[in-house]
Protein backbone atom coordinates (compact mmCIF):
# COMPACT_ATOMS: atom_id res chain seq x y z
CA UNK A 1 0.00 0.00 0.00
CA UNK A 2 1.35 3.42 -0.94
CA UNK A 3 1.66 6.07 1.74
CA UNK A 4 -0.86 8.90 1.74
CA UNK A 5 0.36 12.17 3.24
CA UNK A 6 -1.73 15.00 4.67
CA UNK A 7 0.23 18.18 5.32
CA UNK A 8 -1.80 20.31 7.73
CA UNK A 9 -1.33 24.03 7.13
CA UNK A 10 -2.20 27.33 8.78
CA UNK A 11 -3.14 27.99 12.37
CA UNK A 12 -4.23 25.58 15.09
CA UNK A 13 -7.85 25.07 14.06
CA UNK A 14 -7.09 24.92 10.36
CA UNK A 15 -4.81 22.00 11.19
CA UNK A 16 -7.34 20.28 13.42
CA UNK A 17 -10.07 20.29 10.79
CA UNK A 18 -7.66 18.79 8.23
CA UNK A 19 -6.84 16.00 10.69
CA UNK A 20 -10.56 15.40 11.22
CA UNK A 21 -11.00 15.07 7.47
CA UNK A 22 -7.99 12.76 7.14
CA UNK A 23 -9.30 10.61 9.97
CA UNK A 24 -12.71 10.34 8.31
CA UNK A 25 -11.05 9.32 5.04
CA UNK A 26 -8.89 6.72 6.79
CA UNK A 27 -11.86 5.20 8.65
CA UNK A 28 -14.00 5.15 5.52
CA UNK A 29 -11.36 3.48 3.36
CA UNK A 30 -9.67 1.45 6.14
CA UNK A 31 -6.33 3.04 5.31
CA UNK A 32 -3.63 4.67 7.41
CA UNK A 33 -2.76 8.30 6.69
CA UNK A 34 0.47 10.10 7.54
CA UNK A 35 0.03 13.55 9.09
CA UNK A 36 2.71 16.16 8.44
CA UNK A 37 2.51 18.83 11.15
CA UNK A 38 5.28 21.40 10.84
CA UNK A 39 5.94 23.92 13.57
CA UNK A 40 5.96 27.38 12.03
CA UNK A 41 5.12 31.00 12.82
CA UNK A 42 1.38 30.31 12.58
CA UNK A 43 1.50 27.40 15.05
CA UNK A 44 4.75 26.96 16.93
CA UNK A 45 3.88 23.76 18.77
CA UNK A 46 3.77 20.14 17.69
CA UNK A 47 0.65 18.00 18.00
CA UNK A 48 2.31 16.03 20.79
CA UNK A 49 2.89 19.22 22.79
CA UNK A 50 -0.84 19.90 22.81
CA UNK A 51 -2.87 16.69 22.54
CA UNK A 52 -2.97 13.03 23.51
CA UNK A 53 -2.59 10.28 20.92
CA UNK A 54 -5.98 8.68 21.43
CA UNK A 55 -6.81 5.11 20.39
CA UNK A 56 -8.68 6.28 17.30
CA UNK A 57 -5.75 8.39 16.14
CA UNK A 58 -3.24 5.60 16.72
CA UNK A 59 -5.33 3.19 14.65
CA UNK A 60 -5.67 5.33 11.54
CA UNK A 61 -3.03 8.08 11.54
CA UNK A 62 0.72 8.33 11.90
CA UNK A 63 2.39 11.66 12.61
CA UNK A 64 5.39 12.90 10.69
CA UNK A 65 9.04 12.06 11.16
CA UNK A 66 12.03 14.13 10.17
CA UNK A 67 12.44 11.88 7.12
CA UNK A 68 8.91 12.68 5.96
CA UNK A 69 9.60 16.39 6.28
CA UNK A 70 12.75 15.99 4.17
CA UNK A 71 10.74 14.34 1.41
CA UNK A 72 8.09 17.03 1.40
CA UNK A 73 10.66 19.83 1.50
CA UNK A 74 12.33 18.31 -1.51
CA UNK A 75 9.03 18.15 -3.37
CA UNK A 76 8.32 21.80 -2.57
CA UNK A 77 11.74 23.01 -3.70
CA UNK A 78 11.52 21.12 -6.98
CA UNK A 79 8.11 22.62 -7.65
CA UNK A 80 6.47 19.28 -8.21
CA UNK A 81 5.34 16.29 -6.20
CA UNK A 82 7.53 13.26 -5.74
CA UNK A 83 4.88 11.44 -3.72
CA UNK A 84 2.28 10.18 -6.15
CA UNK A 85 -0.55 12.64 -6.82
CA UNK A 86 -0.37 16.17 -5.43
CA UNK A 87 -3.34 18.22 -4.24
CA UNK A 88 -3.08 21.70 -2.72
CA UNK A 89 -5.88 23.56 -0.93
CA UNK A 90 -8.33 20.79 -1.67
CA UNK A 91 -11.94 21.52 -0.70
CA UNK A 92 -15.01 19.37 -0.16
CA UNK A 93 -16.18 19.37 -3.77
CA UNK A 94 -12.75 18.41 -5.05
CA UNK A 95 -12.48 15.70 -2.42
CA UNK A 96 -15.70 14.05 -3.59
CA UNK A 97 -14.25 13.69 -7.06
CA UNK A 98 -10.99 12.04 -5.95
CA UNK A 99 -11.75 10.28 -2.64
CA UNK A 100 -11.89 6.81 -4.25
CA UNK A 101 -8.43 7.28 -5.74
CA UNK A 102 -6.70 9.21 -2.99
CA UNK A 103 -4.32 6.48 -1.81
CA UNK A 104 -0.71 7.40 -2.57
CA UNK A 105 -1.41 11.13 -2.67
CA UNK A 106 0.20 14.09 -0.99
CA UNK A 107 -2.44 16.59 0.18
CA UNK A 108 -1.39 19.98 1.50
CA UNK A 109 -4.30 22.06 2.77
CA UNK A 110 -5.81 24.15 5.55
CA UNK A 111 -9.37 23.25 4.57
CA UNK A 112 -11.82 20.72 5.92
CA UNK A 113 -12.37 18.53 2.88
CA UNK A 114 -14.50 15.79 4.43
CA UNK A 115 -17.45 16.93 6.54
CA UNK A 116 -18.16 13.61 8.26
CA UNK A 117 -16.95 12.86 11.76
CA UNK A 118 -16.60 14.67 15.06
CA UNK A 119 -13.82 15.86 17.35
CA UNK A 120 -14.33 13.14 19.96
CA UNK A 121 -10.79 11.95 19.25
CA UNK A 122 -9.29 15.29 20.30
CA UNK A 123 -8.04 15.21 23.90
CA UNK A 124 -5.77 17.90 25.41
CA UNK A 125 -2.70 16.77 27.30
CA UNK A 126 -3.27 16.12 30.99
CA UNK A 127 -1.35 19.29 31.88
CA UNK A 128 -3.73 21.36 29.73
CA UNK A 129 -6.82 19.46 30.87
CA UNK A 130 -5.89 20.24 34.48
CA UNK A 131 -6.11 23.94 33.63
CA UNK A 132 -9.46 23.39 31.91
CA UNK A 133 -10.81 21.55 34.95
CA UNK A 134 -10.10 24.54 37.17
CA UNK A 135 -13.21 26.44 38.24
CA UNK A 136 -11.97 29.55 36.43
CA UNK A 137 -12.58 27.71 33.15
CA UNK A 138 -16.05 26.37 33.96
CA UNK A 139 -19.38 28.15 33.94
CA UNK A 140 -22.31 28.21 36.35
CA UNK A 141 -25.49 29.41 34.76
CA UNK A 142 -25.97 30.14 31.08
CA UNK A 143 -22.88 31.61 29.45
CA UNK A 144 -22.64 32.57 25.80
CA UNK A 145 -19.36 32.41 23.91
CA UNK A 146 -18.18 35.44 21.96
CA UNK A 147 -15.29 34.85 19.57
CA UNK A 148 -13.93 37.96 17.85
CA UNK A 149 -11.12 37.43 15.37
CA UNK A 150 -8.87 40.40 14.85
CA UNK A 151 -5.20 41.31 14.31
CA UNK A 152 -4.18 39.90 10.90
CA UNK A 153 -7.50 38.45 9.73
CA UNK A 154 -8.65 41.29 7.48
CA UNK A 155 -11.72 39.44 6.18
CA UNK A 156 -12.96 38.78 9.71
CA UNK A 157 -12.40 42.38 10.83
CA UNK A 158 -14.23 43.81 7.83
CA UNK A 159 -17.16 41.40 7.85
CA UNK A 160 -17.55 41.00 11.63
CA UNK A 161 -16.88 44.40 13.28
CA UNK A 162 -16.84 44.67 17.07
CA UNK A 163 -19.91 46.93 17.01
CA UNK A 164 -22.00 44.05 15.68
CA UNK A 165 -20.90 41.83 18.56
CA UNK A 166 -21.88 44.58 20.98
CA UNK A 167 -25.34 44.65 19.38
CA UNK A 168 -25.61 40.88 19.87
CA UNK A 169 -24.57 41.17 23.51
CA UNK A 170 -27.13 43.92 24.13
CA UNK A 171 -29.88 41.80 22.55
CA UNK A 172 -28.98 38.79 24.71
CA UNK A 173 -29.01 40.93 27.87
CA UNK A 174 -32.46 42.25 27.00
CA UNK A 175 -33.68 38.68 26.53
CA UNK A 176 -32.06 37.42 29.72
CA UNK A 177 -30.79 39.94 32.32
CA UNK A 178 -28.86 37.13 34.06
CA UNK A 179 -26.90 36.06 31.00
CA UNK A 180 -23.10 35.93 31.11
CA UNK A 181 -20.48 35.90 28.38
CA UNK A 182 -17.09 34.35 27.76
CA UNK A 183 -14.89 36.50 25.53
CA UNK A 184 -12.30 34.87 23.29
CA UNK A 185 -10.30 37.19 21.05
CA UNK A 186 -6.79 37.67 19.75
CA UNK A 187 -7.05 41.44 20.15
CA UNK A 188 -6.18 42.77 23.61
CA UNK A 189 -7.80 46.14 22.93
CA UNK A 190 -11.10 44.50 22.00
CA UNK A 191 -11.02 42.43 25.16
CA UNK A 192 -10.33 45.43 27.38
CA UNK A 193 -13.14 47.40 25.75
CA UNK A 194 -15.74 44.65 26.25
CA UNK A 195 -14.60 43.92 29.81
CA UNK A 196 -14.95 47.62 30.64
CA UNK A 197 -18.33 48.01 28.94
CA UNK A 198 -19.90 44.83 30.33
CA UNK A 199 -18.08 44.64 33.65
CA UNK A 200 -19.41 41.81 35.81
CA UNK A 201 -20.98 40.00 32.89
CA UNK A 202 -17.93 38.77 31.03
CA UNK A 203 -15.19 36.26 31.68
CA UNK A 204 -12.00 35.70 29.78
CA UNK A 205 -8.72 33.84 29.95
CA UNK A 206 -5.40 35.59 30.41
CA UNK A 207 -3.58 34.39 27.32
CA UNK A 208 -0.49 34.93 25.26
CA UNK A 209 -1.60 36.05 21.80
CA UNK A 210 1.58 35.03 19.98
CA UNK A 211 1.07 31.87 17.97
CA UNK A 212 4.77 31.82 17.11
CA UNK A 213 5.48 30.58 20.65
CA UNK A 214 4.63 27.25 22.24
CA UNK A 215 3.01 29.03 25.18
CA UNK A 216 0.77 31.02 22.87
CA UNK A 217 -0.49 27.90 21.09
CA UNK A 218 -1.15 26.15 24.41
CA UNK A 219 -3.18 29.17 25.51
CA UNK A 220 -5.11 28.93 22.23
CA UNK A 221 -6.04 25.33 23.09
CA UNK A 222 -7.26 26.45 26.52
CA UNK A 223 -9.32 29.24 24.97
CA UNK A 224 -10.71 26.86 22.33
CA UNK A 225 -11.94 24.27 24.82
CA UNK A 226 -13.24 26.93 27.23
CA UNK A 227 -15.24 28.45 24.38
CA UNK A 228 -16.60 24.98 23.60
CA UNK A 229 -18.08 24.80 27.14
CA UNK A 230 -20.44 27.72 26.53
CA UNK A 231 -24.11 27.27 25.62
CA UNK A 232 -23.71 28.75 22.13
CA UNK A 233 -21.21 30.82 20.20
CA UNK A 234 -21.37 34.06 18.27
CA UNK A 235 -18.34 33.85 16.02
CA UNK A 236 -16.37 35.72 13.41
CA UNK A 237 -16.59 35.43 9.66
CA UNK A 238 -13.75 33.49 8.01
CA UNK A 239 -12.54 31.98 11.28
CA UNK A 240 -11.96 28.28 11.76
CA UNK A 241 -11.58 28.89 15.52
CA UNK A 242 -15.28 29.69 15.93
CA UNK A 243 -16.23 26.71 13.79
CA UNK A 244 -14.05 24.15 15.55
CA UNK A 245 -15.00 25.34 19.07
CA UNK A 246 -18.70 24.90 18.25
CA UNK A 247 -18.05 21.46 16.78
CA UNK A 248 -16.05 20.32 19.82
CA UNK A 249 -18.82 21.44 22.17
CA UNK A 250 -21.62 20.34 19.83
CA UNK A 251 -23.26 23.71 20.38
CA UNK A 252 -24.95 26.23 18.05
CA UNK A 253 -22.77 28.67 16.12
CA UNK A 254 -23.98 31.97 14.69
CA UNK A 255 -21.55 33.88 12.50
CA UNK A 256 -21.83 37.62 13.13
CA UNK A 257 -21.36 39.30 9.77
CA UNK A 258 -22.60 42.13 7.62
CA UNK A 259 -25.62 41.01 5.62
CA UNK A 260 -24.16 42.46 2.45
CA UNK A 261 -21.25 39.99 2.48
Amino acid sequence: MRNTYFEVCGGLCNRLRVIKSALSWAEETNNVGKIIWKKDMACFASFYELFEMTEELEKYLEFDTSKTNMIVNKATKLGHCVIGKYYKNINRNEYESIKDNISGSYISTCHEFCCEGSYDWLKPLDSIQTVLNDEDHNFYGETIGIHIRGTDNVKAIEASPVSMFEDVIEDEIRNNPEIRFFISTDDENVKRSLVSKYHGRVRWNDVCYRRDTKEGVIDAVVDLFTLAKTSKIYGSYWSSFSEVAAAIGNIPLTIVEKSSL
